[in-house]
């Protein structure tokens, strides 16, 4: 069973590396394969999947959905770096600036979505 985990391991790696340089390849402007393009679009699709069931469910659901299905965690998280990347602006960069003038003393609450 270890070694069934190590070999998922390093496949999910691989395939995060391959992602990774798809979208380094696009931030250049360079040409993509065919099967490059493709990859991206069911990565997207896949990404707008699991986004929908995340923010349609529950916070238990989604810890359900995750534990039924690891991979999906991944999923999401990739599929959010890569439209993050895709912002002009990183709203989260602007509130880190805009708190970082504010005293000491200033309390802030994070209250989720």
């Amino acid at each position: 069973q270890q070694q069934q985990q190590q070999q998922r391991k390093q496949q999910l790696q691989q395939q995060q590396q391959q992602r990774d340089r798809t979208l380094d390849q696009a931030k250049k402007g360079k040409k993509m394969t065919l099967q490059e393009k493709l990859r991206a679009k069911l990565d997207s699709g896949r990404f707008r999947y699991v986004n929908e069931q995340l923010y349609t469910s529950t916070s238990t659901q989604a810890v359900s959905l995750f534990k039924k299905e690891p991979k999906l965690f991944d999923i999401y998280h990739d599929g959010f770096a890569t439209q993050v990347s895709k912002w002009p602006v990183n709203p989260v960069d602007v509130i880190v600036t805009w708190l970082s003038n504010k005293p000491a003393s200033f309390v802030v609450a994070d209250l989720g979505c």
